[in-house]
């Protein structure tokens, strides 16, 4: 693989990086680099519009980097805000067998249960491998980073997990004829939101060299080109699927310092907003639940950055006052059962469930970690509490790409 070239745009960073490591964690030192870019360099970054139902003309861009991709190192993601007195909502992962990393090529729909080697199942388990590491940060050392994380078996072999993966090329074909669940670019976007919080916790501990990120990054771009794909490049992206894609620019962008792929996610984000309304953001009651999967954890990440994105503007109202709309309608549904307007072959299925892959809420403690004490958070506490009664299982839904209830809390604080 190409050795990566360093283009440092300050005079300053020259004397910083004859004494830093080579990593990424260590680059975080400096305010700003530029790297050449190695992988399909000729392509372009495209736009399309899509419609589905009354949200018209969305535009969704796929991404693919330009030759000198601008780093911005103020970019933040990894944050977790675990309750210490929740750990048993931490679950982890038991998988330790190294040896035996074995990742299909292609992507396909999601389907339960997992395929053994698919992209599903490699998602699920790195972010259990993560919930080791939240575990270990907290309660921290006196350096604030918590003791030897980088050294404990659990974060070797989520590394090594990521590099095998990228070195065979995984799940960078898409698979549209087996008949499964939601479509293998679908899926693909959701991959790409967990690979961000797996490498932004990696780079945390200072467990990735420069190269071994550039090797992770080098795929991870590759399976984003294939995020807003369709089956035989026909039709438009579901109402989630569009906001999946958002929500991986944001997320990976962040990840990988890349700005002009979180600027191209949040942009696209608040002009999806502007076209729907407070009383829905999708289509129908469960397609506005599963956009929220996206939509939330997108929204933290860019409220993390500095971006009032709670107070982004719908048509009538701001997306908080949505998120607390979308609470009130699904206490107001209950547990009945309902189908998706974004998959009309899944089956009926009730939202009031914690844990799941597109049917759930565990957006909650997403949403509750940082506006709690918003004017309109009402709604959504009570949604948490009814939840809770019924169910004692940890949140958990694979589409917001981690597990929300070690990493962000279990609901009210």
């Amino acid at each position: 693989m190409p050795e990566i070239k360093k283009l440092i745009t300050h005079q300053h960073v020259g004397n910083i990086i004859k004494t830093a490591f080579a990593s990424v964690a260590l680059l975080m030192l400096l305010p700003d680099a530029t790297y050449a870019c190695s992988f399909n360099c000729s392509n372009k970054t495209y736009t399309k519009k899509h419609s589905f139902g009354s949200i018209i003309n969305v535009e969704v861009t796929t991404y693919v980097a330009s030759k000198e991709v601008k780093k911005d190192l103020s970019l933040k993601l990894w944050d977790p805000k675990p309750r210490m007195d929740k750990s048993s909502s931490c679950l982890k992962t038991q998988y330790w067998d190294d040896a035996d990393m074995k990742f299909d090529k292609t992507a396909q729909g999601y389907h339960w249960p997992n395929f053994p080697n698919g992209a599903s199942r490699f998602a699920s388990e790195n972010l259990l491998m993560l919930n080791h590491i939240v575990g270990a940060q907290f309660p921290p050392t006196q350096d604030g980073k918590g003791s030897n994380i980088k050294e404990k078996k659990v974060v070797q072999i989520l590394k090594q997990r990521l590099l095998k993966a990228a070195n065979d090329n995984a799940f960078t074909k898409l698979n549209w004829e087996r008949k499964v669940g939601s479509s293998p670019s679908f899926v693909t976007a959701v991959t790409v939101k967990s690979i961000s919080f797996a490498i932004s916790a990696l780079n945390e501990v200072g467990a990735l060299s420069e190269q071994e990120f550039k090797e992770i990054d080098d795929w991870s771009l590759k399976l984003k080109k294939n995020m807003t794909q369709t089956k035989r490049g026909a039709g438009s992206l579901s109402p989630d699927h569009m906001v999946a894609v958002f929500s991986a620019h944001i997320l990976y962008g962040a990840a990988s310092k890349n700005r002009e792929l979180f600027d191209i996610g949040r942009t696209e984000f608040e002009a999806y907003l502007k076209k729907v309304s407070i009383s829905g953001v999708g289509d129908k009651i469960r397609n506005d639940n599963e956009v929220m999967h996206h939509a939330i954890i997108a929204a933290e990440i860019l409220e993390l950055n500095g971006i009032p994105a709670y107070d982004f503007k719908l048509k009538d109202g701001t997306f908080d006052e949505a998120v607390s709309r979308h609470a009130s309608n699904v206490i107001d549904l209950g547990y009945k059962e309902v189908k998706t307007q974004g998959d009309l072959k899944d089956k009926a299925r009730t939202i009031m469930r914690k844990s799941g892959y597109g049917t759930h809420v565990a957006w909650i403690p997403v949403y509750l970690s940082r506006q709690n004490d918003s004017p309109n958070a009402g709604p959504v506490k009570q949604l948490d509490q009814v939840v809770r009664s019924r169910d004692p299982n940890p949140y958990f839904g694979l589409q917001i790409g981690l597990h929300t209830d070690c990493y962000f809390g279990s609901g009210l604080q």
